[in-house]
């Protein structure tokens, strides 16, 4: 498999249907999903969250924590499993806006087009 440009890492704790569930499907219609990873790190969850997740095939990827350890210790999880150039992180409430196609992340990425942003 080929390093994908951006890992979008989405710690959610319960509410599938109300919070996770519209963030993906954000990502999937705005998104060209060819060069990320998507990481939801299901930090206690027991509403079917792992089965939706798992549903969606590639390039999602569940990763499952038996009890609710927090949004910080979730999203240091997805980072440190995550193997893309960029790591984003997304809160599962959020949700892209109607925008033209892989916009946001183009628009999130461009700023590391100059040598002298980022970190060594």
């Amino acid at each position: 498999m080929k390093t994908p440009k951006v890992s979008i890492v989405v710690p959610s704790h319960l509410h599938l249907e109300d919070c996770l569930k519209p963030c993906l499907e954000s990502i999937i219609k705005y998104t060209d999903l060819r060069d990320v990873e998507i990481l939801v790190v299901l930090n206690g969850s027991n509403d079917g969250s792992w089965e939706y997740v798992e549903s969606l095939g590639e390039p999602f990827k569940a990763i499952w924590l038996e009890e609710a350890v927090g949004f910080t210790r979730a999203a240091n999880i997805g980072i440190e499993a995550s193997i893309g150039e960029y790591v984003l992180l997304l809160n599962n409430d959020c949700q892209i806006l109607d925008s033209p196609y892989n916009k946001w992340l183009e628009t999130l990425v461009a700023p590391f087009a100059d040598p002298q942003v980022g970190i060594k």
